[in-house]
């Protein structure tokens, strides 16, 4: 009797055992599909999924860096936004296109010398101070803030700064900035405003032979460009009527804004700022500018354009990728990283 009961017993110990190794083999083969798709999209981001910490992000990308150096900066930024960055490079170190003689890509170099950029930078920190000071929000706009999403600063052949602000905001605003002694600001009704240093004429601190026209007479490059929106229950749009018909944004795609680095600054930016780009530009698409503000000369040279990647050689570009809820952006110049950012529950995909 025994002796059957242990001959039903062993079909049904085996089918278990079965059951037990297949589920095995199934948990670590999944297990291991799992790890293989997170070291991709690793790759892809050029950081491990696993640090998601901006400390643990760094010690395990830079585990040699000295996180006292004071040369390292951090920022922990609202709606969970994290930023790592190093000092950057000189503006000069990050134009490689003088290694390559392809005419067609001279177009795409750097519109301000090495020496125009500290005042081009300069005068945007100046004005967000003021701002910051008294509680004034701006976001960049245009250009400024294409660079921003693709370059983290600076378009290298740019040389404008735009940003945007509330309309309410105009009264407060020209009260803080005409009782600057140092900066100035030309507020026309019909145009935006530009805030710019006060200079004498013919007197400009490069001695590279870069000195800049004046604007209107009396307005000096560099200088942010200030452009004003009126809104409504649901959009945004540029008050200028040269640009309201086609600039124009839903509120869901610009608030609550969020943060994002232009060159060494962290500057507000619309939340869903892909989305508001993807209205007046291809982001994947680089285009020369054919106007110069620098020297206030319309350009004899057709506009070129050509697919953003065939510049990544030769200037920073940014990179990212999306792993579940975090979004990892990484600056990258010839395949050398600047520096990086994390967000999450931030993240805005294209609608």
């Amino acid at each position: 009797m025994q002796a059957r009961k242990n001959r039903l017993q062993l079909p049904f110990v085996i089918c278990v055992s079965f059951v037990c190794v297949a589920y095995f083999v199934f948990a670590l083969c999944t297990s291991h599909f799992d790890l293989e798709k997170n070291n991709e999209l690793a790759v892809e981001a050029n950081i491990n999924q696993n640090y998601p910490n901006i400390r643990q992000f760094i010690l395990h990308y830079w585990p040699t860096r000295n996180i006292g150096n004071t040369e390292t900066t951090f920022y922990e930024m609202k709606y969970g936004q994290s930023i790592f960055y190093e000092k950057l490079p000189s503006w000069d170190y990050r134009n490689l296109l003088k290694q390559t003689h392809v005419a067609r890509y001279k177009a795409f170099d750097q519109r301000i010398t090495g020496c125009d950029y500290k005042e081009f930078v300069d005068i945007l920190e100046q004005f967000k101070a003021l701002s910051d000071m008294n509680n004034l929000t701006f976001m960049l706009y245009g250009g400024s803030l294409l660079g921003s999403f693709r370059h983290f600063g600076v378009i290298p052949w740019d040389d404008d700064i735009d940003v945007f602000m509330n309309t309410s905001d105009k009264q407060r605003l020209l009260k803080v900035l005409v009782n600057t002694s140092k900066y100035a600001i030309h507020s026309p009704s019909d145009r935006q405003w530009k805030f710019y240093k006060k200079r004498k004429i013919n007197t400009y601190n490069c001695t590279d032979n870069s000195e800049g026209k004046m604007y209107a007479k009396h307005i000096t490059w560099p200088y942010v460009d200030i452009f004003f929106f009126l809104e409504n229950d649901t959009h945004i749009w540029d008050e200028n009527s040269m640009y309201s018909s086609t600039y124009i944004f839903h509120k869901k795609d610009i608030f609550p804004l969020t943060f994002g680095l232009f060159e060494h600054l962290i500057v507000h930016v619309p939340r869903c700022t892909e989305n508001v780009l993807s209205k007046t530009y291809n982001i994947e698409l680089c285009v020369t500018s054919v106007y110069s503000h620098k020297y206030e000369t319309q350009s004899t040279s057709s506009q070129l354009s050509l697919p953003c990647k065939r510049l990544y050689n030769f200037f920073p570009f940014v990179f990212g990728a999306v792993t579940g809820r975090i979004v990892y952006r990484k600056l990258v110049i010839n395949g050398k990283v600047l520096y990086g950012t994390i967000s999450n529950n931030m993240a805005c995909l294209k609608t």
